[in-house]
């Protein structure tokens, strides 16, 4: 989706550092793009991330091809909030919440873990409420 690339507000202002995408469309020499690929598991083509439902997983991947070798996830959290509202963005999402869509991108994290782990990228979901329950959770300060 470019709708992040479309709407100045969703872009960090005056960010001059690497900007990637899988959302072909975007014809701006600033952006990398990369091929996107079914998530079964991390892509290890440097060009290409596995995404699908969420582009935690993308980042994720992204990640791995830069060396990490721990992620540390923050507002992960695989449900909305207690209000109903979702995104972290705090501009209201235009599309209706889809039924399963979290069950989807809880797939997709199991789905990519043990290929994270046997690349030797341990995974740290910093948000003790999650409802994501593949990598251990642990209160952001204590991964600091």
């Amino acid at each position: 989706m470019v709708r992040w690339w479309r709407d100045p507000a969703l872009r960090p202002k005056g960010f001059g550092g690497l900007i990637v995408s899988t959302a072909m469309e975007i014809g701006d020499p600033r952006v990398k793009l990369m091929k996107k690929v079914p998530p079964a598991a991390l892509a290890e083509e440097p060009n290409t991330v596995a995404l699908a439902r969420t582009s935690t997983t993308g980042a994720i991947n992204l990640a791995a091809h830069f060396g990490a070798a721990r992620i540390v996830l923050l507002g992960v959290d695989g449900k909305p909030a207690t209000d109903g509202t979702r995104h972290c963005h705090r501009i209201k999402w235009p599309w209706p919440l889809k039924p399963g869509c979290f069950d989807q991108q809880a797939a997709e994290y199991q789905a990519i873990a043990p290929s994270a782990a046997r690349l030797g990228v341990q995974i740290v979901n910093a948000n003790p409420d999650s409802a994501i329950d593949v990598w251990p959770k642990k209160p952001f300060a204590e991964c600091l």
